[in-house]
């Protein structure tokens, strides 16, 4: 398999002429990193693997088989970009994999006809957020909060649940069978800082600031980027926080394990925004 990947990564480079350090781009890993791959003929950790599919468009059936179609690549890097609404096309730090589980809580849990209304208010196409690989800025997930609750009556403990349904979206996924993979929660739990949060957004940083043997407390805050794109701070949302702890508190049963409980430690507004939470686990 691994003579395969790099077969297939060669095909990909001549046909499209991608450099090595675009391809490093879409595994999301340094130059340095891929070389060593590459001179170790090694293939790369699963969810650096799945960045590299997202950005060409394939499944890892298609891209693991010796027929590599690259017409279907060449459609899809080419693809027509859909349009976005200008109030969501700045400090675009966000990815479409979280908004595809809100999409995916809504639609089973209170009906398409909810979703369909959602996506209309927001004034963006559906399609739009099917591409992992689009982007969008935070005030999407705000302005969907603010629909759900206008419109919906949503509750805090809606928007936890919503967060929590983001093991039922990712499960089967290459993401969700990489945090499958490791040892204790503990280790996952440190992966999801260091790593994975990074496959969501770059709208916060997920600092692990303690460790037990049966839970974690982790701080979020926003990261400089956002405020340096934004040219201003992004008030701490409550709603927001809710879904994020809700995500947060499901990464136990990727180890077949219970929901963690959690709690807010402490919460600041304004120019240094931030939440502590903790999770305590099985």
């Amino acid at each position: 398999m691994n003579d395969l990947f790099w077969s297939n990564i060669t095909k990909i480079q001549n046909s499209f002429s991608f450099s090595d350090e675009q391809i490093a781009d879409m595994l999301e890993v340094t130059q340095g990193d891929f070389s060593k791959y590459m001179a170790k003929g090694s293939i790369p950790e699963i969810n650096k693997l799945d960045n590299l599919l997202l950005s060409l468009g394939l499944s890892i059936g298609e891209f693991f088989d010796e027929s590599l179609n690259l017409t279907k690549v060449h459609d899809y890097l080419n693809k027509e970009e859909l349009p976005l609404p200008e109030k969501y096309s700045v400090a675009k730090l966000s990815k479409s994999r979280a908004i595809q589980n809100v999409l995916s809580c809504i639609e089973f849990k209170y009906g398409s006809e909810l979703k369909h209304f959602v996506l209309k208010e927001l004034n963006i196409n559906p399609a739009y957020f099917e591409d992992q690989q689009n982007s969008f800025n935070i005030f999407v997930v705000k302005d969907i909060c603010n629909i759900l609750r206008n419109s919906a009556n949503f509750t805090e403990q809606d928007f936890y649940e919503m967060g929590l349904w983001s093991y039922v979206t990712n499960r089967q996924t290459l993401f969700g069978r990489k945090l499958s993979s490791y040892r204790d929660t503990g280790e996952l739990y440190q992966a999801i800082c260091e790593e994975h949060s990074k496959s969501f957004e770059y709208n916060f940083s997920y600092d692990l600031v303690k460790t037990t043997s049966d839970s974690v407390q982790i701080e979020v805050k926003e990261t400089e980027m956002l405020k340096d794109l934004l040219s201003t701070h992004f008030v701490n949302d409550n709603d927001i926080n809710k879904i994020r702890e809700g995500v947060i508190a499901s990464f136990p049963r990727y180890l077949s394990q219970n929901n963690a409980e959690s709690r807010i430690i402490s919460e600041t507004t304004g120019k240094n925004a931030k939440t502590l939470f903790e999770f305590t686990f099985q």
